[in-house]
């Protein structure tokens, strides 16, 4: 087994497990190309399918145990919603689940990591609330999701102190969560990056130059498109604002073949 390469994951879709995502043959694999952590997700409402009755699929067990056995560790995504709900994106209702989750795992698996939710835009919070894509004010959808986060990482806390929590609204929108709901980063650790590049050389990111400052309202990233200054202007929008830097997961990066 190759010597794991500290901070370098992999994304994988286990409850997928009907369309091919076998977690005994790719976990190995993961482990023998040296990645230390495996980022999935355990949905809410597969947990929770009658109201206050929580159960973690047997399926989400059984990848888990193989990870920790493997020495990966776990970013696990707490998401999406639960129509059980009138709101199913209810701040309490899923506090309750991501406690559960907190509460029923550490201890017995290698988690790294809770993200809280993962692409708000594309995920159900932009469709139900509105607003723009970028979070530029009036946005709705990222006071909503700065609600959720707020109420569930103080309650995570809690329950769960030394595991780092990550918020993962987007590059641009993380920008407008922290310049206009700051106090929602409270309980905090990190914010998760998704900067997928549309342009060639792959390494080059797209969130600077004047288009994207007018498209967006403001740029995250210097006009030569590069991920040191991405990672630099964010956490210059954290001292700003929070008082702190954070830190910064890519929970997801790739090149695009379409």
């Amino acid at each position: 087994m190759s010597t794991p390469l500290r901070g370098l994951g992999v994304c994988t879709h286990f409850c997928r497990r009907k369309i091919g995502w076998k977690a005994e043959k790719l976990l190995p694999m993961a482990a023998e190309m040296g990645v230390s952590l495996v980022r999935d997700e355990i949905l809410w409402s597969d947990v929770e399918k009658e109201k206050g009755i929580y159960a973690v699929p047997q399926v989400d067990l059984e990848w888990m145990q193989q990870a920790t056995d493997l020495g990966l560790g776990i970013n696990l995504l707490l998401c999406y919603g639960n129509k059980l709900y009138e709101n199913p994106m209810d701040p309490k209702a899923y506090t309750d689940y991501a406690c559960y989750m907190a509460k029923e795992l550490i201890g017995k698996f290698n988690i790294a990591s809770f993200e809280l939710w993962n692409e708000p835009t594309n995920f159900e919070m932009k469709a139900a609330y509105g607003g723009s894509w970028s979070g530029q004010e009036p946005c709705l959808w990222l006071e909503k999701y700065a609600e959720l986060v707020s109420f569930s990482a103080a309650e995570l806390k809690k329950v769960a102190p030394d595991i780092p929590l990550i918020v993962g609204p987007g590059e641009i929108q993380f920008y407008y969560m922290a310049k206009n709901h700051p106090e929602s980063l409270a309980n905090v650790d990190g914010f998760g990056i998704h900067p997928y590049p549309g342009r060639f050389p792959p390494e080059t990111v797209p969130w600077g130059g004047a288009q994207i400052h007018e498209r967006d309202g403001a740029s995250v990233a210097d006009d030569d498109h590069s991920y040191i200054s991405l990672w630099r202007r964010l956490q210059e929008c954290c001292t700003e604002n929070i008082g702190r830097p954070l830190q910064m997961h890519t929970t997801e990066w790739g090149y695009t073949t379409y």
